[in-house]
């Protein structure tokens, strides 16, 4: 039996509001920070104190909860942690992305090889292996540890997966010089980072450069691009303009979204935006 995307049973937003998210991730939910939603809370504060485990200064979680727990994703399986910095190790709104990959994977007459950088816990590798080859990029050595870990929990370790703990624009630089090149990228950069060794990394900074690098690692027969902006700084015209800069990319291929996580019961979650297209 084909395996289904099934991302959205198995998560839920409840509510947002006041700088909080309330989410339900299999059968537990979670209240934790989102510096975005700055309007008020929609369900009453009966709903929130149900919540299973809550972030403040750290995290405070029901009496036996584990420290750790698995969210089916259907073709992908995710360890889920209560890291220190509020964190669980995804990202929800990526989910959209996460079954586009999937339909491209479906009557694919080609392996893709695809560049994911700032890959954090490999959701999108995983799915994105399904396709092809993937080199994932990301600057934590933690991170990528996490991200393997999901592969064999998912039993994708025999994937074509290389697994890169490395500044991302170094990696490129050197993936140039090797002559390397890719059919397909994945980017899904933070606003602003700092790196172990001093590296600062602004999005609006560094935007431009990365692009550029991508156009000189991009194969002759591009067949994906998906570039993702959390800074609110970035417009939807400008993330498109961006993409426009790659060889025989026409306005009318890219597809703009908006990294709004939707919720059923109370509001809704904005999260960024996205521009994508695809050739195959």
């Amino acid at each position: 039996m084909q395996k289904q995307f099934c991302f959205y049973k198995n998560y839920e937003l409840l509510d947002c509001g006041d700088l909080r998210r309330l989410e339900r991730f299999g059968d537990l939910v979670i209240d934790r920070p989102a510096k975005q939603a700055i309007f008020s809370k929609k369900l009453p504060k009966a709903m929130w104190d149900k919540a299973d485990a809550v972030f403040m200064d750290g995290w405070s979680l029901k009496k036996g909860l584990p420290e750790s727990f698995i969210l089916d994703l259907g073709h992908v399986k995710m360890e889920l942690k209560f890291v220190a910095s509020g964190q669980i190790g995804i990202f929800p709104e990526q989910a959209v992305n996460w079954e586009w990959l999937l339909q491209l994977s479906q009557g694919l007459k080609k392996s893709v090889s695809t560049l994911n950088c700032f890959g954090y816990t490999g959701a999108s590798s995983l799915f994105a292996s399904y396709l092809g080859e993937v080199c994932h990029v990301d600057g934590s050595k933690p991170a990528v540890k996490w991200a393997s870990d999901n592969a064999r929990l998912s039993d994708l370790q025999d994937k074509s997966i290389r697994w890169i703990v490395e500044d991302v624009l170094t990696y490129m630089k050197r993936e140039i010089k090797r002559g390397k090149k890719y059919d397909g990228f994945i980017f899904d950069p933070p606003a602003f980072g700092r790196g172990k060794d001093g590296k600062v990394w602004s999005l609006q900074k560094n935007l431009h450069e990365l692009i550029a690098l991508s156009m000189e690692l991009c194969s002759e027969d591009i067949n994906f691009f998906i570039l993702s902006a959390h800074d609110p700084q970035i417009s939807e015209k400008e993330l498109k303009e961006v993409l426009l800069n790659l060889k025989g990319i026409k306005s009318s291929n890219i597809e703009m979204l908006k990294l709004d996580i939707l919720s059923k019961t109370g509001n809704s979650l904005p999260c960024g935006v996205c521009a994508r297209f695809k050739n195959c």
